[in-house]
């Protein structure tokens, strides 16, 4: 049976079809639904995921032709079952080990039309380099190498920016020792390397990187620095600048997070009576906040991870030396931190991040017990869900997580399944997708992001059909103050950017002023307020 769900995974078992079998889903009276090479199956057992979109429901039958082009209708020992989560694929495949980072930082992200980006690091040539790959949560493009130098490249973290660009931190040891490096891509061609930390001699570990509603990126480390420090290499429009954020008491590895309210937050571990503790620093342009102790506990609280949602606030979690591993979680509503308590007994390197309804989502890895070394995956929406196991076999370790406006998720993790470790990837169609159920209804603006606003604010809005977008902007009397051709966008949420600037390029003066979005015979407008 085949339903109006977006996704149908099936489990094939059986000795028929070990030979890089293609496998294809055909209706009676309809054409090709759905076909596919399988790439790797284990022994007795090959398993695919099936997406069907706008399928009435019906008997469907499965074909499976192997290698020596016999065709044949799947025999005895299917099972189908209706499941948002499409089922586990290798994005890599290397002679060498190839690995993601450390939980603090973020090895996949989304842009605002849909594509999912994924960084790693792999050791194919002998030594470590940085490599990327691009993609829709269905079908990938070809990996690009970043780096090319004569030392080791590591623990990656991608960010998407303002109008798609793409932000990359990692760790270099090319000019003897550990530093932090950065490059960007944007207008379709990747930047140079730029250096972050100092190269004086000492080590700069543990990058992580956030990027601000404005665009700015800002790179976070964990340095040598006359000791031990946590430093900020910040973006501010025009030059990178350097900051420290707390020394002394060991402070290390940091993770931080932007929210769409101008506030930017790093929280690090750092030592304490009993052991590390977790604090934090607030930036809100153009200051930062002292820091602060964010969580105390008689137990070690390590390996901190954060994500804000569009609401402002601001979840952490972070493991917790209890009698076993587990972790802890604590979130700040733009007023006062709330311990959420324990979670997820036994589980271990945390990573979260938050989606455009406000919920938040996390990965780890089960570090003891039966279910020691799979990824799981736990959701908050006011409360925390239960445990989901995501692979089989268990053989994975440090997994990542992202999200899209709409909660559809994308997740990698590093796994041995074939003795040596590749990258592997799940994804998560969201069966109450507002890019199915109510973009394809409504056509409008969805919100303004700053609003009140000073600099620039992101306007976001949703399409029901691939179209060709106008954007303008008038002020209370109805005289045009800008105009831009969006060009052609396809369905889904999408956001443009207004930097209060007129045509002239000069400043506006504040007041009201109204955005519209133009498409074919269709407007929709929203109020902008502009302050000085």
């Amino acid at each position: 049976e085949t339903t109006n769900m977006s996704t149908m995974e099936a489990v094939i078992t059986g000795d028929h079809f070990l030979r890089d079998p293609k496998v294809w889903l055909s209706m009676p009276g309809e054409d090709l639904l759905y076909a596919e090479y399988i790439e790797r199956p284990s022994p007795g057992n090959v398993r695919c995921d099936f997406r069907l979109v706008g399928v009435s429901a019906g008997e469907c039958d499965i074909h499976v032709k192997n290698i020596d082009q016999q065709t044949a209708i799947l025999p005895a020992g299917l099972h189908i079952s209706d499941t948002p989560w499409g089922g586990e694929r290798q994005l890599t495949s290397s002679q060498g080990h190839s690995a993601t980072a450390t939980n603090n930082a973020r090895c996949v992200a989304w842009d605002s039309e849909g594509n999912v980006h994924v960084v790693w690091h792999d050791e194919r040539g002998g030594d470590y380099e940085i490599y990327y790959r691009k993609g829709n949560g269905r079908v990938w493009g070809g990996e690009v190498r970043l780096t090319d130098n004569g030392g080791h490249s590591r623990s990656p973290s991608v960010e998407v920016g303002k109008n798609g660009t793409l932000h990359v931190c990692w760790n270099d040891d090319r000019d003897g020792n550990w530093e932090v490096f950065y490059k960007q891509f944007a207008g379709g061609v990747w930047s140079e390397d730029t250096r972050l930390s100092r190269g004086d001699g000492v080590n700069s570990t543990f990058p992580c990187m956030t990027v601000d509603f404005r665009g700015n990126p800002f790179v976070f480390y964990q340095d040598q620095w006359e000791g031990a420090a946590i430093l900020c290499s910040r973006w501010d429009g025009s030059r990178w600048l350097e900051e420290m954020i707390a020394t002394g008491a060991g402070p290390r590895r940091p993770t931080a997070a932007s929210d769409t309210l101008g506030n930017t937050y790093v929280i690090w571990e750092m030592g304490g009576y009993n052991g590390p503790n977790l604090y934090y620093r607030r930036w809100v342009d153009p200051t930062w906040y002292y820091y602060r102790e964010l969580l105390y506990s008689k137990n070690e609280l390590t390996a901190p991870t954060c994500a804000c949602d569009p609401a402002g606030r601001l979840m952490v979690v972070c493991r917790e030396d209890r009698t076993t591993w587990g972790l802890r979680s604590v979130l700040y509503d733009g007023r006062d931190w709330v311990d959420i308590g324990e979670i997820s007994p036994g589980g271990s390197e945390p990573n979260l991040c938050a989606d455009g309804q406000g919920i938040f989502h996390l990965m780890t890895t089960c570090a003891a017990g039966k279910c020691r070394y799979s990824v799981n995956y736990q959701q908050f929406d006011r409360v925390w869900s239960d445990v989901q196991e995501l692979n089989r076999p268990r053989t994975a370790t440090q997994s990542f997580i992202a999200a899209d406006l709409a909660g559809n998720l994308a997740v990698v993790w590093e796994d041995t399944r074939y003795g040596d470790a590749e990258i592997y990837w799940r994804y998560y169609d969201n069966p109450a997708d507002t890019t199915e159920i109510v973009i394809a209804k409504r056509f409008g603006i969805q919100g303004i992001v700053p609003n009140p606003v000073v600099n620039d604010t992101e306007v976001r809005f949703a399409l029901t059909s691939r179209s060709q977008v106008g954007f303008a902007i008038y002020d209370v009397t109805g005289r045009l103050v800008h105009k831009e051709d969006l060009g052609r966008k396809d369905p889904g949420f999408h956001s443009c950017y207004w930097d209060c600037l007129n045509s002239s390029g000069r400043k506006v003066s504040p007041g009201i002023y109204l955005a519209r979005l133009k498409v074919s015979d269709n407007k929709a407008s929203a109020k902008i307020i502009v302050l000085r």
